[in-house]
């Protein structure tokens, strides 16, 4: 899946958010894979702390469904990223 109407990469991000809440009702690996791709645009525009909401949020689910190990992952992945947004800052 690709953004095919932004003006540039860096506008993809807010895309891939709305499109894994929309698979979320359907899909958590639909939602995953969208989601992953939203955090990956916001990183690279600088928006880190919008990219650790998402994989808290990713983290989240995956608890919710007893996938631990992969809810663990997530949670590392949002704690480097609020790590990395204060070392920005």
């Amino acid at each position: 899946m690709r953004c095919i109407d932004c003006s540039s990469e860096h506008d993809q991000a807010p895309f891939y958010l709305e499109a894994a809440h929309c698979q979320k009702k359907v899909s958590l690996k639909g939602f995953i894979e969208l989601a992953e791709m939203a955090i990956n645009q916001y990183c690279l525009k600088g928006s880190i702390s919008s990219a650790a909401s998402l994989a808290k949020e990713i983290a989240e689910s995956l608890e919710e469904e007893y996938d631990y190990e992969e809810s663990a992952r997530f949670f590392e992945k949002t704690a480097d990223l609020y790590h990395m947004e204060e070392s920005v800052t």
